[in-house]
This record gives structure tokens, sequence and C-alpha cells, in this order.
């Protein structure tokens, strides 16, 4: 996002909050997907014996570019970029929530100076000024 102010994007709702999680769960599963692909691609070239410079090369490639997604999602409104010490993360692993895994249904903040999406709670805890 290229704004310059702060947006907060909530959502009242729940039939589309609902609807938002689905979508953005169906974003994050395809793009894990994908990256699984490109690593177990990658895995197959460097477990050869004997590799030309242009397999070489497209290893490179598949790693860059299972990287650039990875990086993609991070940095995208699916989940919040404070990772771990997301406060939303911490409350939903006290309830029982998968720590591996983060929440893709929170309300999220831009924040233009980090160029970053965060949840709500992280926004109000670490970077309302």
């Amino acid at each position: 996002m290229k704004s310059e102010k702060i947006r907060r994007i909530e959502l009242k709702d729940p039939a589309l909050r609902r609807i938002r999680k689905n979508l953005r769960d169906i974003i994050k599963l395809a793009t894990k997907d994908r990256i699984k692909e490109l690593m177990d691609e990658e895995r197959k070239l460097s477990e050869k014996e004997v590799i030309s410079t242009e397999e070489k090369e497209k290893e490179i490639e598949l790693a860059r570019e299972s990287d650039h997604l990875l990086q993609l999602l991070y940095n995208s409104i699916i989940q919040c970029s404070t990772g771990a010490a997301c406060d939303s993360h911490q409350e939903a692993k006290r309830q029982g929530f998968n720590p591996r895994d983060r929440r893709t249904d929170l309300d999220m903040v831009w924040v233009p100076e980090y160029q970053k999406w965060f949840c709500t709670k992280c926004y109000e805890h670490y970077y309302k000024k």
C-alpha cells in the first residue's frame, strides 16, 4: 500500500468478518502451497550429484521466488507484521490456538512509517502516538 496516512480497516458485521477471514485463509494456503512446490523442486535439483549451470541457476531462481512469496505474505494485510510478539497472537495462544500459525481474522491498521500492516491491538499498544 502506498498511502501516507494511517489506515484502519475494521469490519463490524460478523458475516463480512467471516468472508474476510476465509479469503485471507485461501490466499495464505495458496501461497504456502506454492512455496512448498518451489522448495520441493529446489530440493530435487540440489539432490542431484551432477548439476549443470542452468540447473544451478534454476535452483537459485526457485529459492529467490519462494523467499519473495514468503516476504509478500508476511508484509500483507493477511496477518499482523509484529509476528510472534503480536498481542492478539499471544492472547490466542493462551486460549489454546496453535502457536505455529498466525491469526487471519484480525482488523488491521496500515502504518506508513513502517510500510506494514499491524493488528489493531499491536497498533494501540506499540505504535499509536
